[in-house]
């Protein structure tokens, strides 16, 4: 799954409703490019989620994926009371189906069996 080159929805599942936003905007070569951003500072105890479209692995052992960020310095907006946080955590959940959209309730994703991935470089662009 390549969204680089993605023109349309990129349609991953986020939670709260009020969190994840996906939108158009540029790479640092001023192509066009498909993201999704959250800014809920004022919010109380954030955890915003976003979920892939289905990743089949079909017979490969090891899966590789890169993912770009950027996370804005809480210190660099006024106003801002302890609610904003500068940490980004990257789960994984294996399945063998695509999950549905309905799952927009709490109690998935607090239970749901995800798995933190602790071996990663992990650089903010």
């Amino acid at each position: 799954m390549d969204t680089r080159t993605a023109t349309a929805e990129l349609g991953w599942i986020s939670f709260p409703a009020n969190g994840w936003e996906e939108v158009s905007g540029y790479d640092e070569n001023l192509n066009t490019i498909r993201t999704y951003q959250v800014c809920n500072v004022f919010e109380p105890s954030q955890n915003n989620w976003l979920l892939t479209t289905y990743i089949d692995r079909r017979a490969a052992q090891r899966i590789y994926v890169e993912i770009r960020f950027t996370v804005r310095d809480c210190a660099s907006i006024p106003s801002v009371l302890g609610s904003c946080k500068e940490t980004f955590n990257l789960y994984y959940l294996e399945t063998d189906r695509t999950v549905s959209e309905s799952i927009k309730g709490v109690e998935y994703w607090a239970n749901a069996p995800f798995l933190k991935v602790m071996n990663t470089e992990i650089k903010a662009f």
